[in-house]
């Protein structure tokens, strides 16, 4: 019902906003807000509008859809949108007539506005505070606040609360608030795609929105793909707008708004085009000719030809209005939605029928709100709220509160279902079409109460692909990587707590090269931390055959196989994410990362520190200790020395032989060389001459070890010392290429590691 806010749910509304203030402030005072970026290109192209990928080091702002500033070799600021992160690379999306940079950017500054959406946000929260009309049901509704879905819970007497696709989309027809719970592989995008082709035939307006432009892709493809045929796709009444970057979405033209164009005014498009080249031309002659009159000449033209291109932009930009006026279904962020003045008014002075939401879970709360209030009849919620959260960028009590918590949570959804009750908002998906039984039951048993069934095509595909070693024939190995005695750090750069395991890493791609040599071809590798997906991603540069990134950044998407890399030992016993207070986030964490596996997980983990370290309550170690069982464990020396090879990593049985290796190695003249000897026990006579004959080459020697390991190096006068650690591993890079990794012992497996972008990001990692 359309009223203004007033008592609580104004002070809720008020209370948020404090919330959206602080992310401004948290935003604003960011230090990533600019980032020096690397090895820029072309992903991409749609028209004129190209999607650059760039390479990048640290933390970014995860809100996609800022504006940025691309500045290269002391250029003038180039304006483009930054879409998304895949990753260890930023992608951004400009206008190739906006800038003149080379097929490759070597190296270029990128300055970031998120603020600008946060207060984009907090100015239409204020607006409907003041507004004598809202949808105050709807966002009563969201905060829990109604009653009516106490009064109508009852206990369960089983699992009421599971329901097919078919009950699911029924469900969202109806007006008010509606969940849709979807654990992995259950069919959530179908089922929301299904449900918005029941909208479109009744004649219903809907609109799309998720945070990330990778869910949006995903949903408008499989609506493009339901609503195939109808009139509403054949007369452009399907819209993503936005930047799409997936190959999925970018391949339905249908929904692409300059497409439809294309189709509509090929006369429009084709001038367009006409007058880019042009422009070309124009500017090529102007570089080339120094003569003056020439110059002002080519001048004159360059200033014509700008002119009509502004003119036909301006009547595509009229053209794209026109087509959202028009529209029946818009797909869109929520940033764009805060930032588009025509997505935010449409459809007119009509009331929006639905609103549904994609990966609800992940959905800032303050931006679903904002959506309730601007009037729709009806939100459908489609998410997992055992799957990642929404993160607050800001540590105050209103962002957390409001930022740092699901939908799910803040609608009371979740304490309902925990304290054995139903929810009569909420539909959830029981039979998942992804994974094999195996890996089902465990993330069943570890988030969803025991609850996932699996179709038996599903089991079967599980089962071709589980053959293959560690543990042929299982679906779910846990790697014990105790033996290694790796040696978890943390990442020394100010304000970052991201944890690295330079061993484990090693351990991660070397069973993911096993794995793609037993005939997989689609294998991730994933970690909760992401300086150890630095490391991952170095090892795997050369790896086409294997994507690693942390497990958020593998969240929407599924392989073959998957191995996880836990990273935790010691001396790092201080809580991480996997110990820490909220047992929530582990589980979260973990439940992602396994269920991205069809067929073979593959776990690495330090069981003796996990059984140690971790306290009785930790998800981590109630899914080594009861869920996974000992039938599924697997020591790392019976992997090691079952042959398992990388083409990066060769492994030794200690530090000495590791030495021995290297010593056959030719290390160019001229070459630095830097050893971290934490203890005596890593002396031997072999590095003495290692380190002999690189003083000889006069390559620079430099050694980082405690003072009694020192004076075993008094008599090399050309070496530097330094009286310190960078780890409690035995560790040395030698030149550009190689490096040497041991474990917190001397005797333990060691490796030797010839991997240029490895060897620097471990290097960087090391040093403090």
């Amino acid at each position: 019902m359309a009223k203004p806010l007033q008592g609580q749910i104004l002070r809720f509304v008020e209370e948020i906003n404090q919330g959206v203030r602080a992310e401004i402030k948290a935003v604003t005072e960011d230090s990533a807000s600019a980032i020096e970026v690397r090895n820029g290109a072309v992903k991409a192209k749609r028209g004129i509008r190209e999607y650059w990928t760039f390479e990048f080091d640290g933390e970014l702002p995860q809100q996609p859809e800022m504006r940025v500033a691309i500045t290269v070799r002391g250029g003038d600021p180039v304006g483009a949108d930054f879409v998304a992160i895949d990753g260890d690379h930023l992608i951004c999306a400009l206008n190739e007539d906006e800038h003149d940079f080379d097929q490759v950017v070597e190296s270029a500054r990128l300055s970031f506005e998120p603020w600008f959406i946060y207060e984009e946000l907090e100015l239409k929260l204020e607006g409907f505070c003041k507004a004598d009309e809202v949808n105050a049901d709807l966002a009563e509704a969201l905060l829990d606040m109604t009653g009516e879905s106490d009064e109508k819970s009852r206990h369960l007497s089983g699992n009421e609360f599971w329901a097919d696709q078919g009950t699911a989309v029924d469900s969202t027809l109806l007006p008010g608030l509606h969940f849709i719970w979807g654990p992995p592989g259950t069919g959530k995008t179908a089922t929301l795609a299904r449900s918005v082709k029941e909208r479109v035939e009744q004649g219903d307006t809907v609109l799309i929105v998720a945070t990330a432009n990778a869910a949006v892709d995903v949903a408008m493809a499989r609506i493009c793909q339901e609503l195939e045929g109808t009139v509403a796709l054949k007369e452009g009444r399907v819209l993503r707008v936005g930047d799409p970057y997936l190959e999925e979405a970018l391949n339905c033209t249908e929904i692409l708004p300059l497409e439809i164009i294309r189709r509509q005014q090929p006369e429009l498009i084709a001038l367009r085009d006409e007058l880019l080249k042009e422009k070309k031309r124009v500017v090529v002659a102007l570089k080339r000719n120094e003569v003056r009159s020439k110059q002002e000449q080519f001048s004159r033209e360059l200033d014509e030809v700008r002119e009509r291109l502004s003119e036909v932009k301006k009547k595509i930009k009229e053209a794209e209005l026109l087509l959202v006026r028009d529209a029946q279904v818009i797909g869109v962020t929520l940033a764009r939605l805060m930032v588009n003045p025509s997505i935010w008014s449409w459809p007119g002075k009509q009331v929006l029928d639905a609103m549904i939401v994609d990966e609800a879970s992940m959905a800032g709360f303050p931006f679903l709100l904002a959506g309730a209030l601007r009037c729709p009849k009806s939100i459908g919620c489609f998410g997992d709220f055992r799957q990642l959260s929404p993160i607050s960028q800001s540590k105050s009590k209103e962002a957390e509160r409001w930022f740092g918590r699901d939908v799910f949570e803040i609608a009371g959804v979740v304490s309902r279902l925990e304290s054995g009750k139903s929810d009569p908002r909420l539909k959830a998906l029981q039979v998942q079409y992804r994974m094999g039984e195996q890996i089902a039951d465990t993330v069943g048993k570890l988030a969803y109460f025991g609850g996932l069934k699996t179709d038996p095509e599903a089991a079967i595909q599980a089962g071709r692909i589980s053959t293959v070693p560690p543990l042929s024939g299982k679906e779910l190995v846990i790697v014990d990587t105790s033996a290694l005695f790796g040696a978890c750090q943390v990442d020394p750069r100010q304000g970052s707590f991201s944890r690295f395991n330079a061993l484990s890493a090693n351990v991660a791609v070397t069973i993911s090269h096993g794995l793609f040599m037993s005939g997989i071809q689609s294998i991730g590798v994933t970690t909760p931390y992401r300086a150890q997906s630095q490391l991952l991603q170095g090892l795997l540069k050369e790896a086409a055959h294997v994507d690693a990134a942390t497990v958020h950044k593998f969240q929407g998407s599924e392989r073959d196989a998957m191995v996880i890399d836990l990273v935790d030992s010691w001396p790092q016993n201080k809580s991480s994410k996997l110990t820490g207070a909220s047992p929530d986030t582990a589980l979260r964490l973990l439940n992602v990362a396994i269920s991205r596996g069809r067929g073979k997980v593959v776990i690495c983990a330090d069981l003796e520190f996990i059984t140690q370290a971790h306290p009785l309550t930790s998800p981590t170690r109630r899914l080594i200790e009861e869920v996974v069982g000992e039938a599924n464990k697997v020591s790392i020396l019976d992997v090691v020395t079952a042959g398992l090879v990388s083409p990066t990593t060769l492994w030794c049985d200690g530090w000495g032989e590791a030495i021995q290796v290297l010593k056959a190695e030719s290390v160019p003249q001229g070459d630095d060389v830097l050893i971290n000897l934490p203890t005596r026990d890593f002396l031997d006579r072999g590095l003495d001459q290692f380190v002999k004959r690189q003083v000889d080459q006069r390559n620079s020697v430099e050694i980082w070890c405690p003072i009694e390991v020192a004076r075993d190096f008094e008599k090399e006068k050309e070496l530097k010392i330094t009286l310190r650690n960078f780890g409690n591993a035995g560790v040395a890079f030698v030149g550009e290429e190689i490096s040497v990794v041991g474990g917190r012992q001397e005797n333990s497996p060691t490796c030797v590691v010839k991997s240029r972008s490895f060897n620097a990001v471990l290097k960087r990692l090391s040093m403090p």
